[in-house]
C-alpha cells in the first residue's frame, strides 16, 4: 500500500483492518504489520500536565522559601542587635564608673557624657564612645538610674520593635 492510497483512506475514513492506520474518538491507535502499537490517550496527556504543574509548583515554591528572609528572622536580628548595642553601652557605663569618676552618669548626664563632657565631669579627658548609640531601629535609648542593693546602676533600655517605651517588646541592659 503506497502513502497516497492511506492518505486516501484516511481521508475518507474507510480504512480497513488491514490498513496501517486506524482513527478512534478520542485517541490514536497505531497498528504496524498487525501489532497493536501505543495508544495516546487524553486523560495520560491531561494527567502528565496536571504533574508539570504541580512539579513547576513545588520547585517555585522551594526556591521562594529558600531566597526570602522570613519576617519573624528579621525581626529577632534586630532585637538582637539592639541587646547587643544595650551590652556594649552597659560597658562604656561601668568603664565610666570604674576609670574616671568612681560614679555612673546622672540621669541629667545622660549617655551624651560617654560622648563628649558635661559640665560636672572636671578632669573627663577621654570618650567612652564615638557617638550616643542607637537601636536596631535607629531609634534614641533610654537611660536610667536605678536602685540595686541600695546601690545605683545605670540602665539603658530601647523601645523595642513598637517604638513605644513601657511596653512588652521593650529591651533592657539589666534583662
Amino acid at each position: 500500500m503506497s502513502i497516497a492510497d492511506l492518505s486516501r483512506r484516511l481521508v475518507l475514513g474507510n480504512a480497513s483492518r488491514s490498513g496501517t492506520v486506524r482513527i478512534e474518538t478520542m485517541r490514536l491507535r497505531i497498528r504496524v504489520a498487525g501489532r497493536q502499537g501505543r495508544r495516546i490517550g487524553m486523560k495520560s496527556k491531561l494527567a502528565r500536565r496536571v504533574i508539570a504543574g504541580l512539579l513547576l509548583l513545588l520547585i517555585s515554591a522551594f526556591i521562594v522559601w529558600i531566597s526570602v528572609p522570613q519576617y519573624g528572622n528579621h525581626i529577632r536580628g534586630r532585637g538582637k542587635a539592639t541587646q547587643a548595642t544595650l551590652y556594649n553601652v552597659a560597658s562604656a557605663l561601668q568603664a565610666f564608673l570604674q576609670t574616671l569618676f568612681g560614679r555612673i552618669p546622672t540621669e541629667a548626664e545622660g549617655l551624651e557624657v560617654l560622648v563628649r563632657p558635661a559640665v560636672t565631669t572636671p578632669g573627663w579627658d577621654h570618650q567612652f564612645m564615638e557617638k550616643v548609640p542607637t537601636d536596631a531601629w535607629g531609634r534614641a535609648l533610654r537611660y536610667r538610674v536605678t536602685q540595686q542593693h541600695g546601690n545605683p546602676e545605670g540602665e539603658v533600655i530601647s523601645a523595642g520593635e513598637d517604638g513605644v517605651f513601657d511596653t512588652a517588646d521593650d529591651l533592657s541592659s539589666q534583662r
